[in-house]
């Protein structure tokens, strides 16, 4: 998939806000706490993506618990909480192999971004139909929640399930 070059500055623009609540449910790389590092346990009844699913699901109904989703407000929370879990989905296709050219490569890392910068303009819209719903008390406590996950610098941080805002 490549994206028109007229609509990366608008998917850019979508990220930080999509990226700020994307962070509430996972870390940069995706990883849930405990998880082993890459490349190993992927096989098994509890595989690595089973357990960040896991962990997102968990976190998922934390928040819909702290914000005190009301019934009218569930279609909107059921669409977010659909992109968030999409987005911690492995994306379609295979890493190429040890023999692949410099061109193969950079294409994989294309499709993923540009994979990547899909789920997150999705993340983005739902998260921004969500925040139409909420009520201003609800709203407070979701800006919250997002603004904790990052540095004033506008980077991002997670650790281990715990955060706290730095100031300075």
């Amino acid at each position: 998939m490549t994206l028109p070059r007229h609509h990366v500055g608008t998917v850019a623009r979508r990220l930080g806000p999509a990226l700020a609540v994307l962070a509430l449910f996972a870390t940069a790389s995706l990883a849930a706490p405990g998880d082993p590092p890459s490349g190993s346990d992927a096989k098994g009844p509890h595989s690595r993506m089973e357990r960040r699913q896991e962990w997102i699901h968990s976190r998922l109904e934390r928040t819909e618990d702290r914000l005190e989703i009301k019934a009218s407000q569930h279609d909107a929370w059921q669409a977010f909480a659909k992109s968030v879990e999409a987005f911690g989905m492995k994306p379609a296709g295979s890493r190429p192999g040890p023999d692949a050219d410099a061109a193969s490569i950079a294409r994989f890392r294309a499709d993923r971004a540009a994979d990547m910068a899909q789920k997150l303009a999705q993340v983005a819209d739902a998260t921004a139909k969500l925040q139409s719903v909420l009520n201003d008390d609800q709203r407070k406590v979701f800006d919250e929640m997002a603004h904790r996950f990052m540095h004033r610098d506008g980077r991002f941080h997670h650790d281990g399930g715990e955060s706290h805002h730095h100031e300075g």
